[in-house]
């Protein structure tokens, strides 16, 4: 998410981003300044997502309920107005993977690089072998 900045005046960083930059000091930004969320360094802050927020581990959402830490589709009156629709989609399709596939496998050799494009990816893509449910299941 990309803001122009309307005014000249300062502001204090945030502790999320306490790794990568130095706190506790002002920055100033200009009118006319990007200023610039990124939220795969917010969505990885070991301060809320403990010293393993680096790893795929979905089970974590059943012991934390994130509000403004994990904002996949931003937050406010400027969220992704898409939102709704992309969630449906998801929940659609894994729907359908799991009345049509039994089984998903990883067949992938190369250890996961994660790049990132609009979203997080793989640098080599996903390889899987699915396993198609017997009739009557």
């Amino acid at each position: 998410m990309v803001n122009v900045a309307v005014q000249d005046r300062g502001f204090w960083l945030k502790k999320t981003f306490q790794d990568y930059i130095q706190y506790d000091r002002i920055t100033e930004h200009i009118k006319g300044d990007m200023v610039q969320v990124t939220k795969t360094v917010q969505q990885r802050n070991r301060e809320y997502w403990g010293e393993d927020a680096d790893d795929f581990r979905p089970e974590r959402f059943l012991e934390l309920k994130p509000f403004w830490e994990f904002v996949p589709f931003s937050g406010g009156p400027r969220r992704c107005p898409a939102q709704m629709m992309v969630m449906t989609e998801a929940a659609y399709m894994l729907a359908r993977l799991v009345m049509r596939y039994e089984r998903i496998d990883s067949k992938d050799a190369n250890p996961y690089h994660a790049i990132m494009r609009i979203g997080p990816s793989n640098k080599t893509g996903v390889l899987v072998a699915l396993h198609k449910a017997r009739e009557g299941n």
